[in-house]
């Protein structure tokens, strides 16, 4: 069986907190990860503390790779 997980950034995360969320689900056997940025849907949800920039997603792309 395949296994996928989700994270969303934007909420405040450290870049190490990701990277080490990364790899807890590697270590966990997590086939596929999909990293997403959260957009507020409306003023009454949680408010999106940062935009993440396209680069950094693509950083966080090849940290995931390299691990695996």
């Amino acid at each position: 069986m395949t296994t996928k997980s989700v994270i969303m950034l934007g909420l405040g995360e450290e870049h190490d907190e990701v990277v080490e969320t990364l790899k807890d689900l590697k270590e966990a056997g997590c086939d596929i990860v999909t990293i997403g940025q959260y957009l507020q849907p409306s003023n009454e949800h949680i408010e999106m503390v940062e935009y993440i920039h396209p680069d950094k997603f693509k950083e966080y792309e090849t940290i995931a790779i390299s691990l695996g």
